[in-house]
Order: C-alpha cells, then sequence, then structure tokens
C-alpha cells in the first residue's frame, strides 16, 4: 500500500508540472519543465560536476525540509538556469524516490551580481504537511 502511495504521488508530480517563466529584476520565477521526463534514465539534460553539486545541494536542503538553497559558492552563470531546473525533478526522481512528497511546480532564484545564480527558492515543494513527513 505505501509503495502504491509513492507511486501514485510520483504521477501526480510528473503530470502536475508545466513550462514557464517570469522574469523580475534580480529575483526571477517560472515552473518547473516536465515535458521529458519519463519513466526511464534520461541522458538529455547535460551539467556539468558542479552544478550537480549545486542539485545535491538542493535536495539536501529538500529533504531537510528547505524551500530556499544558497549555491551561491557555486558560481553557476544565469545562462545555465534552465539546464539546472530541468535537471532537479530528474535527479528527484531517478536518484532520491524517498522524496516522493516533493512535487516541484514553482521556483524562483535569485543572482546577487547579476552574472551568478546566488538562491534557488521553490514554493510550497511539499505534498504533506511537515510533521507527516518527519512520520513517512
Amino acid at each position: 500500500m505505501k509503495n502504491i502511495k509513492k507511486f501514485i504521488c510520483l504521477l501526480i508530480m510528473t503530470v502536475l508540472i508545466t513550462p514557464s517563466i517570469a522574469i523580475a529584476e534580480d529575483t526571477y520565477s517560472g515552473y518547473f519543465n516536465n515535458d521529458e521526463i519519463t519513466m526511464f534514465a534520461d541522458t538529455s539534460v547535460k551539467i556539468s560536476e558542479n552544478e550537480k553539486s549545486a542539485v545535491e545541494d538542493i535536495i539536501s536542503d529538500l529533504n531537510n525540509l528547505k524551500t530556499e538553497s544558497d549555491i551561491q559558492k557555486y558560481n553557476i552563470p544565469l545562462g545555465n538556469i534552465q539546464e539546472l531546473i530541468d535537471s532537479l525533478p530528474k535527479a528527484i526522481q531517478y536518484e532520491h524516490p524517498e522524496l516522493f512528497y516533493v512535487n516541484l511546480r514553482q521556483f524562483s532564484y535569485k543572482s546577487a551580481d547579476g552574472q551568478t545564480i546566488s538562491e534557488i527558492i521553490i514554493k510550497d515543494p511539499f505534498t504533506m504537511e511537515k510533521d507527516e513527513i518527519k512520520v513517512a
């Protein structure tokens, strides 16, 4: 029964994510792109080792029930935001199925210097209450 719930949550997560981006000053926001998520490993998104480390930090923060991640130390150029954002749901789906309660719909990011990404903020990423997540 527990596995069925996890599968249903993952299925819902992949269906609800839609593409879009809105830009305002040095804070940017948009929606996670779900076009290429499949049940099989997707190798179409290529990110650097540095960006992979940033994704792992974001996932670690989500695992600790945080919605904001400081990734300034990775010096990721603003031009790479789409690849970074596209890789996040894939990393959760393929490498961290234990985070079945994370539903990536909307994000925003900040740039302190106008050239690199300093922070990723994920809006309402949890499909369960934080107390329920701790028990699960």
